[in-house]
């Protein structure tokens, strides 16, 4: 066993790590997302289980993600690009002397 198996963070050193805020793995830990525990009035988590449920849970998204995309595919179903949401740009007027 490496010593770094057992390594502790706060949530701040987990947030930098999933590049995320604080508050946000704070609430992931509350809901059981994120494996922690919290002693007195701080969040603690283990680096290695913390790392291990971020993976399960990309993979767990990516699956579901490649199972919409396939069932939209078999079932005949074109899925159009999204609208651009930008606005066209304003036409000015001509100047004096313009040739258009």
């Amino acid at each position: 066993m490496d010593i770094n198996d057992d390594e502790t963070i706060d949530s701040e050193v987990c947030g930098f790590l999933l590049h995320c805020e604080a508050k946000t793995i704070e609430e992931l830990a509350r809901q059981g997302v994120l494996p922690g525990f919290k002693l007195g009035k701080s969040w603690t988590f283990f680096r290695d289980q913390v790392i291990a449920a971020a993976r399960e849970l990309a993979e767990e998204t990516a699956k579901r993600r490649r199972g919409e995309s396939s069932r939209l595919r078999s079932s005949g179903y074109v899925v159009a690009p999204p609208k651009s949401k930008r606005k066209a740009p304003p036409v000015l007027p001509s100047l004096p002397g313009d040739v258009t």
